[in-house]
């Protein structure tokens, strides 16, 4: 890239496996509408600054964008690596390391699982008072400041699963409600656990550890003997390699999009012994079939919907995320030629309208069919 770039609708971004992207100084990525960011174990997205040195500013999924997903990718060398805002996002098996903050979530409810969270210059994670991540599955550590700071955090945050190790602090909470957690392994921090006001944060629970994990290798793999190999809420290990149960992905048959439908039928196929999970609800519960159908209602606008399989142990495969725009709306006029009150002296055989449609794209057959545009000539 040679500078900033901001991706708006109805424009969409879609990074393939094994891209290197180099980031000049002070340069962003904003993605406004939605994103597909998603590499593979052994083909990985990097992100990049393009000089030894330089800083960029780091990615942005801004409050306008529906539900994105960054998954292997590499992201390093800028102020901040990624920047989420709004909607349910999903923010996994990545290596968020080399910046100055890791991951900065300013509201939402993105799933930040499976990542490792390494080396940055000051927080690992932080997440402000109006956003509810559901941080599960990482290893935060050896970054600079916090690893995880709440600034007044919500209720319905969750924090499960993670290793939090060797960072100047390792949990920290300015005042907020306390919310879910257990089962993460808080050791070897400047301090492990500090508030700024309730103490809450400063008191573990019974399932958490404190204990040294004993990785075996910069990656932070786990020894066999670390004592954090099976502490995991579902008996695998904690940390980025931890939960890895995954199930085959299952598939979504394509939806009409733009639609005028308040109704949309989802189906698709499955594994046998799996079922259906809709933004994080079990809406078809695991059975022995292969195929797998259900109605969403749906509202005027975007419709984001995050669909993963599931079984009777919890686990869970990755996300496919589906985008259905609801357009209650009817196109508007938004320019013409003659422009709208102009005079015409010559003969005039025609006449063009430009439409605009916020919510979809324009069906043109069918506007001109059934709207009756008024054009009125004035003598």
């Amino acid at each position: 890239m040679t500078d900033s770039v901001s991706v708006n609708w109805p424009w969409r971004l879609d990074i393939e496996p094994g891209t290197v992207i180099k980031m000049p100084a002070s340069a962003s990525l904003t993605v406004n509408s939605v994103a597909s960011i998603v590499g593979t174990a052994q083909q990985p997205i990097v992100f990049e600054a393009a000089f030894a040195g330089s800083q960029w500013s780091g990615i942005v999924i801004s409050d306008s964008a529906s539900g994105s997903v960054v998954r292997y990718a590499q992201i390093s060398g800028a102020s901040t690596c990624l920047t989420v805002q709004g909607s349910v996002h999903e923010i996994n098996r990545n290596l968020i390391s080399g910046c100055g903050t890791g991951i900065m979530v300013n509201n939402g409810s993105p799933r930040v699982e499976n990542n490792l969270i390494v080396e940055n210059r000051s927080y690992g994670i932080y997440s402000y008072s109006s956003a509810a991540p559901k941080i599960r599955y990482n290893t935060i550590d050896l970054n600079g400041a916090e690893g995880v700071y709440f600034y007044s955090p919500s209720a319905s945050l969750v924090l499960e699963n993670n290793i939090v190790t060797r960072n100047r602090v390792g949990l920290y909470a300015y005042y907020g409600s306390d919310f879910t957690r257990g089962y993460n392994n808080v050791w070897g921090n400047g301090t492990d656990r500090d508030s700024g006001g309730d103490s809450y944060i400063k008191t573990p629970k019974a399932t958490e550890q404190s204990i040294d994990p004993q990785y075996s290798d910069n990656d932070r793999h786990l020894a066999d003997t670390s004592p954090s190999k099976a502490a995991s809420s579902d008996a695998t290990e904690l940390g980025a390699y931890g939960g890895s149960v995954l199930l085959p992905l299952p598939t979504v048959n394509p939806v009409a999009s733009p639609t005028a439908d308040t109704e949309a039928t989802l189906s698709g196929l499955k594994a046998a012994g799996t079922g259906i999970a809709l933004n994080g609800i079990t809406v078809v519960a695991p059975d022995a079939q292969t195929s797998w159908s259900l109605p969403v209602s749906l509202i005027s606008g975007t419709n984001l919907l995050a669909l993963y399989a599931v079984d009777e142990l919890n686990h869970r495969s990755d996300s496919v995320m589906v985008r259905v725009v609801r357009d209650s709306s009817a196109p508007t006029i938004s320019g013409s030629t003659p422009a709208n009150g102009a005079r015409v002296t010559g003969p005039l055989s025609e006449v063009r309208l430009r439409l605009s449609d916020s919510q979809g794209a324009i069906d043109y057959g069918q506007a001109l069919a059934s709207a009756g545009w008024p054009v009125r000539l004035k003598a």
